[in-house]
Order: C-alpha cells, then structure tokens, then sequence
C-alpha cells in the first residue's frame, strides 16, 4: 500500500519520503530497501490500527523498520493528549468485554477499528480520524522488542502545536518547560508554573498544592506528544 513520492536531494545525504496506507502489512516495507535513518513523523505510528483485535500491527511496524534502518526517529501521541476521546472508547471497550447479542454488535460498530488499549477516533470537520495513545514506558518497551537496544523517550511537545505555531511567546515558555520536562525537574518546574500564575493573578501565593506526582517521570506526566530515539 502506496510508495515513494519522491526523494530530495541534499549534497551526499538522500531523503526518500514514503506514503503508505494505514492498512498496508508491515511487510510492504521490505520493498524499500535500507536507510541510514528512519523517521516515522507526526503521529504517523499512532494512526495504526489493529485489524484484528490485540494484533499488534505497530509494533510490527516497529520491528519492520528495524530491520530497514539502525536509527530510529519516532513520534507518537502519549496517553495525555485526547483525553475525552480516550476516556469515551476505554468505557466502550469495558462494555463490549461483557455485551452479548445486539448490545455487542452495537458495541462493536462504535468501537470499529479501537478495539485494542489506547484506541480510539477524534473527530475534525465532521470526520472520524482513528489516533491512538501509549505511555513512555510501553513505548520504550515496543522499541526494546522491536530490535533496538538504545532507546530515548522524550517529551515532543507540551502545548498544542497549534497554539505553539501562534504565539512566539508561548513558544518560548515551551522551551524552558521541555527543558525541566526533560530533565525530570519536578519541583522546578512547579515553581516556574507558580510564577507564572501569580503573575498573572497580580498576588502571591500563600500555599500552593504538589503538581506533580514525584514518582511518575514529568514525560509520563506533561508530554502530549513524545518523541522517541532508538538504535540498534
């Protein structure tokens, strides 16, 4: 399912773009030859779905792009990002687990292809757009198993892209969030929120609540997207 659409041309270095169907096998990769890099984009892993409920098609895909390149660049959507549509489909899996007769069948022409954890479709313009959610550690873990030994999860991005592509300030504040994010600075990162909001109110404050569950990495706990570095 689908090709090349072309390749761009940089002194020494190639770049082949590659557009695919969502349903292709994994196998359809093979006929792509080798790269010194890999780069699976903006949520493109996340918009694979399962065919058959708990197949796994992304991790095959992951495992299919290992074998194609020793690096890997990948962007997926994390478990904090979509949050109604998520809590929407989880409940209509915890429904269909115990439906019989008409409630399954209904249950499952909601459900349709998010059948498997993490699931789901997101509406845009009227349309239903499948999209899934993992969490650091399951994506740390997938790439494990997909052949890569070094693996890096990190925090893509924190506020919207939409909203980051609009303001040049909030852009900035990103930056030194994604920094304390990273790094895994949870009481440092609280105290710059807190800042922020007084000065917005125009007052400080006398006492403010823990943000952040110290045992959870702030990737886990902010990132809307992560960004994934693996080699083999």
């Amino acid at each position: 399912g689908g090709g090349a659409l072309g390749d761009v041309v940089a002194g020494a270095d190639r770049v082949h773009f590659v557009q695919g169907s969502a349903t292709a096998p994994p196998e359809a990769l093979r006929s792509l030859g080798s790269f010194d890099v890999a780069l699976s984009g903006w949520g493109t892993t996340s918009a694979i779905p399962d065919l058959r409920p708990g197949e796994g098609r992304q991790a095959r895909f992951l495992a299919e792009l290992c074998r194609r390149a020793p690096r890997l660049l990948n962007v997926v959507s994390s478990e904090n990002n979509f949050l109604g549509p998520q809590a929407r489909f989880r409940e209509l899996r915890r429904r269909r687990a115990a439906a019989v007769g008409e409630d399954a069948a209904r249950l499952d022409a909601e459900l349709r292809l998010a059948t498997s954890e993490g699931h789901f479709y997101y509406e845009v313009n009227g349309e239903d757009y499948f999209y899934s959610a993992v969490s650091p550690r399951v994506e740390a873990a997938r790439l494990r198993a997909a052949g890569f030994r070094f693996v890096e999860v990190r925090a893509c991005n924190v506020a919207s892209f939409r909203d980051l592509l609009a303001s040049p300030r909030l852009a900035r504040l990103e930056h030194a969030v994604l920094k304390l994010v990273d790094g895994n600075q949870h009481l440092r990162l609280q105290l710059l929120l807190t800042r922020l909001a007084e000065k917005a109110a125009r007052r400080r404050f006398a006492r403010v609540a823990l943000l952040f569950d110290p045992d959870r990495t702030l990737v886990d706990q902010c990132a809307r997207y992560l960004c994934s570095y693996a080699s083999r």
